[in-house]
């Protein structure tokens, strides 16, 4: 039985797909199976997976487009090593990656979800996610905190838990896979960049991004109503927007209001211990600041725009002032004003 299990799904990447798998047939560790799954790919992919002579590769051809999300649960079921990599078709993985991630997980049996660090393909941004499991828990709480092509999962979790991927929560069904995850079992990411990441304009979370964004929150919204044991009350739901949506105004909040709401947080969080005290603790102080420090900003730039205003209306009040001063009409009303007085003196 091999020790590692790669799940691939495939959907037109023919442009990529060659580097992609090449990259790990290449690893320096080679116990594994390579699942490839076809998701009804209308350009070259099939081709190119089909020209590999590779007794590690089986390949699951399709004309049919399911979804990844799919084929990735199939994998699941059918998938026969100790230990379920994930790989995208346009990604590349470094030789060492899985050497690194079946060492950690070897020596860390609590550990069901093991990430990397990566770089994106082109820019070479680095993006380094959180690394223990207390850290990483409290990151979900804001975004998603693993990168979904670096993981590596226990199996044997996966099967006695029956936990799959949600296709309810494409295009944030690893957001949602990593919560799922966090009730059974630790999470972590290795510090090291081991994976290559390609952005591209066909990508599901580029031309379905705004429905990205509306799981995302609900998924945020959802790990905070599970630790109050119920759902928000619509003046809570407020409460939760001005402290975790960037996009709400925050300019005239009841600061009084929104303090009650985070004590009544992190009295819950206490009461349960859903998340490490002093990390939940943190992360509602590091969303109390932001807030205060957006309110003011926000009341500082007002205050700014009305004194340009009240001093661009002065200066054109002054050049009025001037203007008339130097017209004739001006000088014409002078030097009467000077006869008036002559004559009433005189008078």
């Amino acid at each position: 039985m091999p020790k590692v299990t790669v799940l691939m799904p495939v959907y037109n990447a023919a442009d990529y797909i060659k580097e992609s798998i090449d990259s790990i047939l290449n690893q320096t560790f080679d116990d594994f199976e390579f699942l490839i799954f076809n998701d009804g790919s209308t350009d070259n992919s099939g081709h190119i997976v089909r020209s590999y002579d590779d007794e590690r590769i089986r390949f699951y051809d399709s004309n049919q487009n399911k979804g990844y999300v799919y084929h990735l649960n199939h994998g699941i079921e059918i998938a026969k090593g100790e230990y379920i990599a994930r790989m995208d078709a346009d990604d590349i993985s470094l030789p060492k990656r899985f050497e690194k991630q079946v060492s950690f997980m070897d020596i860390n049996p609590n550990v069901g979800v093991c990430g990397t660090w990566f770089k994106i393909i082109g820019s070479g941004d680095e993006i380094r996610h959180p690394l223990d499991n207390n850290s990483i828990r409290l990151s979900l709480l804001n975004h998603c905190a693993i990168g979904h092509p670096t993981v590596m999962l226990r199996a044997c979790l996966l099967k006695e838990s029956g936990l799959r991927y949600e296709p309810s929560f494409v295009p944030a069904e690893d957001y949602f896979f990593w919560v799922a995850m966090s009730k059974y079992c630790e999470l972590a990411n290795l510090p090291e960049f081991l994976l290559e990441y390609r952005i591209h304009q066909n990508q599901i979370s580029n031309y379905r991004r705004k429905e990205q964004v509306e799981k995302s929150q609900q998924l945020r919204r959802h790990q905070i109503e599970e630790m109050l044991t119920r759902a928000f009350t619509d003046i809570e739901l407020n409460y939760y927007s001005l402290l975790f949506d960037e996009t709400v105004d925050t300019t005239y909040i009841n600061v009084e209001n929104i303090l009650m709401f985070i004590y009544l947080l992190r009295d819950s969080n206490q009461k349960r211990c859903i998340y490490e005290a002093n990390g939940f603790d943190k992360w509602l102080s590091d969303a109390l600041i932001r807030i205060l420090n957006g309110r003011e900003s926000k009341l500082l730039n007002q205050l700014q725009s009305d004194l340009q205003q009240s001093e661009t209306k002065l200066l054109q009040a002054q050049e009025l002032i001037s203007a008339i001063k130097s017209s004739k009409f001006w000088r014409l009303r002078q030097i009467w004003l000077i006869i008036k007085s002559f004559f009433r003196i005189h008078q």
